[in-house]
């Protein structure tokens, strides 16, 4: 599910004190972003980044290679100025722990200072987890999906933003539009859908972009993808959540030369997998790839090459706010001006090959026994012949000794 997150800027007091947490562990603040420190790993290619708002503290740790590859990441909310300090002192103390994704001790800390953590893991198939303390114990507890569709009053919200016209992406409502169209949009989902379009076309309001639209309303999802791969090769789907409450489908290739992936193959296999979504497969966080590889093989249309079976591995998860910045605003645009929400579910998947070999941490098997070979009954040894004694020849002397009388 995507959010709307609204950054703050700290207080400059408050800021000075959680960089002097973290500094001495090597955490260096970014340049023209005073709220983000930085902590590289060059031995594991990796970095931990920790980014600071008003009411929490992020930690998440990123792949040098791949930008958006997330393999940790974790937020609290402290409370005062002590929290964060705190809080700040323990991520700098535990940073070389969470560079090898050993996160177990960090969050048994944090939690003597704010009562729950929220953390995500490769380890775990990075589903959204809580943790807090029960009984004297710590507990891990997927975290509550949120609520879809999105409730009246947040919806509300959004179209207050509207009338004021603080948000330059909200089309513009005639006076006499609010009531009618903020009732019917919760009772019929596709007269509603029918009706903003003629109010945006009777006003020309909408691109030449936006012509997804039209597919929608004729009852299938759309899918969308760069016109181009120079920002990388991605492809969504639009209209799942609209048409069938079901999350929607962002594929993302992080290595697309490997895989020989484009933005067109992945657009095909987007709409190989929201059919099987219709069809009945159910997908959830940390699901792999596999739950749907053999389908998508089976039905993805031709022109579609990846070798899904290589890709079986990859994991299904709730995108970081990166990711939705970077791939998902045409959905973001269609989701705020026809059903007036900021938030919509959405489940991305970054197809690359396993990093790890199927077998990797399993035993090998035992080798094969040794077949015994027929024992023979052992020949007597025999003995070595004596060697004949040889008696050496007296030698005499030429001159005869004269017998003594």
């Amino acid at each position: 599910m995507t959010t709307a997150v609204v950054a703050h800027e700290l207080d400059d007091d408050l800021l000075a004190v959680c960089a002097a947490m973290l500094s001495p562990a090597g955490w260096q603040p970014v340049e023209g972003h005073p709220a983000l420190f930085l902590r590289s790993n060059m031995a594991l290619l990796s970095a931990l980044r920790c980014t600071l708002t008003t009411s929490s503290v992020t930690v998440a740790s990123a792949s040098m290679t791949f930008e958006e590859d997330r393999p940790l990441q974790i937020t609290v909310q402290p409370r005062g100025r002590d929290g964060f300090a705190a809080v700040c002192d323990l991520f700098g103390r535990h940073a070389g722990a969470l560079d090898r994704l050993d996160y177990e001790a960090c969050v048994a800390d944090l939690l003597r200072y704010v009562p729950e953590v929220h953390l995500e893991c490769e380890t775990s198939g990075l589903i959204p987890t809580v943790a807090r303390v029960s009984r004297g114990a710590i507990v891990y507890e997927p975290a509550p999906p949120p609520a879809w569709p999105p409730p009246e009053r947040a919806r509300a919200a959004l179209n207050q933003r509207r009338r004021a016209g603080d948000d330059a992406a909200l089309l513009a409502w005639e006076p006499g539009e609010y009531k009618a169209l903020s009732r019917i949009v919760s009772k019929d989902r596709r007269r509603n859908l029918s009706e903003r379009i003629a109010s945006y076309v009777g006003r020309q309001l909408l691109r030449q972009g936006d012509s997804f639209v039209r597919t929608i309303e004729g009852g299938r999802h759309a899918v969308w993808m760069p016109p181009d791969d120079s920002k990388g090769a991605f492809a969504f789907s639009i209209g799942l959540g609209y048409l069938h409450d079901l999350p929607e489908v962002l594929l993302i290739s992080p290595m697309p030369a490997m895989i020989g992936a484009t933005s067109r193959a992945l657009a095909l296999t987007v709409n190989a997998v929201a059919a099987a979504m219709i069809g009945g497969v159910r997908l959830s966080p940390g699901d792999r790839y596999a739950a749907v590889a053999d389908t998508v093989a089976r039905t993805v249309h031709k022109e579609c090459t990846l070798d899904h079976a290589s890709l079986a591995q990859s994991c299904f998860v709730i995108p970081s706010a990166r990711i939705e910045e970077r791939t998902l605003g045409a959905a973001r645009w269609f989701y705020a001006n026809f059903m007036d929400t900021t938030t919509f579910p959405v489940l991305a998947c970054l197809l690359q090959p396993s990093r790890l070999p199927e077998s990797y941490g399993v035993p090998p098997p035992p080798p094969p026994a040794k077949r015994k070979a027929r024992t023979q009954p052992k020949k007597a040894a025999k003995k070595p012949a004596r060697k004949a004694a040889v008696k050496k020849a007296v030698k005499k002397s030429a001159r005869a000794r004269p017998r003594r009388r």
